[in-house]
């Protein structure tokens, strides 16, 4: 290609310009360049291509390194534990006492039917009212410790601060003058 060049250009002037004939140098290292970074990156390629084989290649070695030791401390264990056993067995076998020793000293002494005595019947059948009223007044003085609801007119007024401007009675029947009455002593009225 450069001698085509030169030819063409020899046609055209006599004597070739300095700074063309630079060019030109530049021309043919830049080619040899191109073509060196060719051989270059053909040979990487082919180096890579080895590595990456040669990885893969490691990658199994390791996995199969890997399960052979997991192998090898599992074996080992094993053997271990029966050689542990086989030891055990060398020692129970050569010793002429059993490994137990023990004897019963003394022999159980079993409750008899006779011996277990009657609950007093009497002081139970005496003794069961008194703790069942104690119980009852009790469990109402307890109900009425912890009731928290409001009774009274005056006990809402002293809650919430206002005066109370009036109530729901609560009416009952009397039977002896046919008469509803409030509950509260203080508003009864007869009609």
């Amino acid at each position: 290609m450069e001698k085509e060049i030169l030819r063409i250009m020899g046609q055209q002037t006599m004597a070739p310009h300095p700074e063309y004939l630079s060019l030109l140098d530049k021309v043919a290292s830049l080619s040899t360049d191109v073509l060196g970074a060719g051989v270059r990156l053909e040979a990487l390629a082919q180096e890579r291509k080895g590595l990456e084989s040669t990885t893969r290649q490691l990658l199994l070695h390791d996995t199969v390194m890997s399960e052979l030791t997991r192998r090898r401390t599992d074996a080992d264990a094993i053997y271990n534990v029966l050689l542990n056993r086989a030891h055990q067995l060398r020692v129970l076998t050569s010793n002429e006492i059993p490994p137990y020793n023990f004897a019963i000293v003394d022999p159980p002494r079993l409750p008899k039917f006779k011996d277990i005595k009657k609950p007093p019947y009497v002081l139970i059948v005496l003794f069961l009212p008194f703790i069942c009223a104690f119980n009852s007044v009790m469990v109402v003085l307890f109900v009425d410790y912890w009731d928290n609801s409001v009774r009274y007119a005056e006990e809402v007024e002293e809650l919430l601060g206002l005066p109370v401007l009036g109530e729901i009675p609560s009416w009952t029947h009397r039977k002896t003058t046919r008469s509803f009455s409030s509950q509260d002593p203080d508003s009864r009225q007869s009609t």
